[in-house]
């Protein structure tokens, strides 16, 4: 939050309470990054599980544990998107939106929740893993 805007500073709060003092010319040349002043935001996360998992019912997971968030709005709807696969992992994006003011809210109760979902669910974990090959 911009606490003052002085002649060559402009002084920001930060949501920790730090006081950050910005020389103006950094502020006037640089890129500023909002996310209180649009009014909602995404919350993006990357979680991953057990390569072999499916798609759907991890998806399903994720829906669930959402949806015991009191913040995490219904429209838009939830992103549940796979993103990638490696040897063993496969990991999702999820982007539930909110009120800019509960970003932080929502960030740290997915963290929670969403692992303690997949436990409920019997999504497995990922295990580091290697193919190897024996030939003869």
């Amino acid at each position: 939050m911009v606490e003052s805007i002085q002649v060559f500073n402009t002084v920001l709060k930060t949501v920790d309470n730090k006081r950050i003092i910005v020389p103006n010319g950094a502020v006037t040349t640089g890129a500023i990054t909002n996310i209180s002043g649009q009014g909602t935001i995404r919350v993006d996360m990357i979680f991953a599980v057990a390569g072999n998992e499916d798609i759907d019912r991890v998806r399903s997971s994720v829906q669930r544990a959402a949806a015991g968030c009191e913040f995490i709005l219904q429209d838009p709807a939830i992103d549940v998107l796979v993103n990638g696969h490696e040897v063993g992992i496969m990991k999702f994006d999820v982007r539930p939106w909110c009120a800019s003011s509960h970003y932080w809210d929502v960030y740290y109760y997915m963290q929670e929740n969403v692992k303690k979902q997949f436990v409920l669910d019997g999504i497995r974990a990922p295990k580091p893993a290697m193919d190897v090959a024996v030939l003869k």
